[in-house]
């Protein structure tokens, strides 16, 4: 991750230098499925574990996956890695998972 370059953060640093607890690669996909799939996992994670999501979707990346992580109110960072890939760091923190249970992607 040093030659990414830091996008968005809605976070504690941590998220861009921790280790992640599961990684999701969504390479491929286009919007809407790239929520979807990143919500699913998320549900299966619990509370302070971090995901990191793999995408070559530009809109995904940027207004997507965002748009759906700050409704649930989680901490995420967005690194472009400049090979048309980015990465989403999200930690689903504890006050967050009952979000999880009554929101859609």
């Amino acid at each position: 991750m040093e030659n990414s370059k830091l996008i968005l953060n809605q976070g504690p640093d941590d998220l861009v230098s921790k280790k992640p607890d599961m990684k999701l690669d969504i390479s491929g996909l286009i919007c809407p499925f790239t929520s979807y799939e990143t919500v699913q996992v998320l549900k299966m994670l619990n509370g302070g574990q971090l995901l990191e999501v793999i995408t070559t979707d530009q809109s995904s990346a940027l207004e997507t996956i965002p748009a759906a992580l700050r409704r649930r109110n989680l901490e995420f960072a967005v690194l472009e890695n400049g090979n048309g890939s980015w990465v989403i760091r999200v930690r689903k923190t504890t006050a967050s998972t009952e979000q999880f249970l009554q929101r859609q992607p």
